[in-house]
């Protein structure tokens, strides 16, 4: 992707969430490139995940999925090890900012999050230090092709009672839900995550809402593709004082 349009998302996302946030757009090697671009990206991977071991408090959020991040993938398929490239080139870029200087001490870790579909890989990072706990919980991104459908069955399978799509398309929820699901700091089901989406005086605001947890979630307009990116909060219920 165009290293402009790339930065101009990421402007788009940090302005979203009132820090920086980090994200980058990978298109799909082709096909004549499998092997030599899977190469590369396994060096690539490994090269990253040296120099986070070398870096001092460096930490990927949730450890249960660091490893899963930087491991080769299972797929034997070409088509699947072009779709594992793309997402990884994509997180070697959001973490090399971080990894400039390896001496410094890191107050905490940084919260990634990544996703891959037939065309185009894409990953996001946003570090996270003492002061933002227990208000961050969680960073989530997903991305589908515009041209997918989602069946009429499977949206009412993802329903709650509680869901407002307002003016959102089906794969729009889709996408939406699975950010948010990839954002959670607990396991979450696609239908415990209630959205709420309508339209505000200059862009289309989307909220979600499961149990003790809060998202905020902005949808990308990146040609061809849906893209959702999800922060998610613990929420917090208002107290309740009773008196004479």
């Amino acid at each position: 992707m165009d290293p402009k349009l790339n930065a101009g998302y990421q402007d788009l996302v940090s302005q979203f969430a009132g820090r920086e946030v980090r994200i980058h757009f990978v298109d799909e090697p082709p096909e004549a490139q499998s092997l030599a671009t899977y190469g590369r990206t396994l060096k690539a991977v490994a090269r990253t995940r040296h120099r986070l071991a070398r870096s001092p408090g460096f930490l990927i959020a949730k450890p249960e999925i660091a490893d899963r991040l930087f491991h080769a993938p299972k797929t034997r398929t070409e088509r699947g090890r072009r779709l594992w490239a793309a997402s990884r080139i994509a997180l070697t870029h959001v973490l090399a900012p971080y990894l400039k200087n390896e001496t410094q001490a890191w107050a905490e870790a940084v919260m990634v999050s990544l996703a891959h579909c037939p065309g185009k890989g894409v990953a996001t990072a946003i570090r996270v230090s003492r002061g933002d706990a227990p208000r961050l919980a969680g960073i989530g991104v997903d991305i589908e092709p515009e041209l997918r459908t989602v069946s009429r069955k499977v949206l009412e399978r993802i329903r709650t009672d509680d869901d407002r799509f307002g003016p959102l398309n089906s794969l729009e929820v889709w996408v939406a839900k699975e950010a948010c699901a990839k954002a959670s700091p607990r396991p979450l089901n696609l239908s415990e995550i209630a959205l709420k989406a309508y339209a505000g005086s200059n862009r289309l605001i989307v909220q979600a809402f499961a149990p003790s947890i809060d998202f905020r979630v902005l949808l990308l307009e990146v040609p061809h593709y849906v893209v959702a990116l999800a922060l998610s909060y613990p929420s917090h219920p208002y107290a309740v004082v009773s008196g004479d």
